[in-house]
């Protein structure tokens, strides 16, 4: 792959994704400049997943919605470091505000 992954981040317009050097994306990563969240065909058949491990990042949603703290998270997935989860938790925070619907 060259150096390139498929990373996800977002912008004005909303979500975008693209086979770019991590570094070029500025978007989706974490203060040392790199990936948070990245997608390779090579990795559970492209499931996004936590930069540098075979985690699926909807694991840590999954986790959220049942309830589940940060801490079990990662207690259960220690390949996952906990900049890379709040990062990641930043990027999302910033998605739903970015888009919130106006109304009125």
């Amino acid at each position: 792959m060259s150096g390139e992954i498929r990373a996800f981040g977002s912008d004005a317009g909303g979500i975008v994704s693209g086979m770019l050097p991590a570094a070029e994306l500025g978007m989706n990563m974490n203060p040392s400049g790199a990936a948070v969240i990245v997608r390779d065909p090579e990795i559970l058949s492209g499931t996004p997943v936590f930069a540098g491990t075979r985690v699926p990042a909807k694991n840590l949603i999954d986790y959220l919605e049942h309830g589940r703290s940060l801490d079990q998270f990662l207690d259960d997935f220690p390949t996952v470091r906990r900049e890379q989860v709040i990062a990641a938790l930043e990027e999302a925070k910033e998605l739903l505000i970015g888009n919130a619907t106006a109304v009125g």
